[in-house]
């Protein structure tokens, strides 16, 4: 077996270096949607601490009161006698659709809180507690 040695010279280390690259934040999160939306306002700033539960962006819902006012117009006009029924099932259609597209929005919203939980240590398993335990008796 071979040994080799050699003398431990003192070095000042710097605290930074040049390169080149891309950094990526340790604590951070993209929130996106995975539905179309119009958006009213954004509620943080970027690199903003957030609270849990925080509101974080707000959509335009104005799309979906005016399919909702058509609707009962639509309703109104049927009752006095001065439109058929069709109009009224487009109205509900369309309303549908304009649901459809919040519940849509809603779903992505709280899937990017829990990605936002997670990546801020929230401690997500995706394991429950139960999956190692045995039955009493087995």
């Amino acid at each position: 077996m071979a040994v080799s040695s050699a003398n431990a010279l003192a070095q000042k280390w710097s605290d930074d270096a040049e390169a080149v690259g891309t950094f990526v934040a340790v604590n951070g999160a993209d929130v996106t949607t995975e539905s179309g939306g119009v958006v009213r306002s954004i509620e943080f700033e970027a690199g903003q601490p957030v609270a849990a539960g925080a509101v974080l962006v707000r959509l335009n819902t104005a799309n979906e009161e005016a399919t909702l006012k058509a609707l009962e117009l639509s309703e109104a006009r049927y009752r006095l006698g001065a439109d058929s029924y069709l109009p009224v099932l487009d109205a509900q259609r369309s309303l549908y659709s304009a649901q459809q597209t919040l519940i849509g929005l809603a779903l992505a919203e709280q899937a990017n809180r829990i990605t936002l939980y997670k990546v801020l240590g929230g401690g997500w398993s995706d394991s429950t507690p139960d999956d190692n335990a045995t039955t009493p008796g087995t």
